[in-house]
């Protein structure tokens, strides 16, 4: 795992969610899709941006809750700034992780 993937893992971790190695991978890499299609710069500011964000579309994943985008955004940047319950994004991202097969 690169560093940045740990750093990525380790905040998910921080944050009370812990995913399977290819499950993270799956979160990291959407994160960083929609930090590059969304112009999203890496940091808290992003997260809280996103958070009252309708949905934000994630190339190869399709859209999502704007919080759980800014969610991940901030977990990218290793910010992340909870505007919204923990369980609802774990749930939001379980679903995201159930609906990628």
């Amino acid at each position: 795992m690169d560093e940045e993937l740990l750093k990525f893992k380790y905040e998910l971790m921080r944050n009370g969610m812990n995913y399977e190695p290819d499950d993270v991978a799956y979160l990291f890499q959407s994160a960083k899709y929609c930090a590059k299609v969304n112009g999203i710069p890496m940091g808290g500011a992003a997260a809280v941006a996103l958070a009252g964000a309708g949905s934000v579309t994630i190339p190869v994943v399709g859209a999502v809750p704007g919080y759980v985008a800014g969610f991940l955004a901030g977990a990218l940047g290793g910010t992340v700034v909870c505007t919204v319950s923990r369980l609802s994004i774990k749930r939001d991202l379980d679903k995201l992780i159930q609906d990628k097969d």
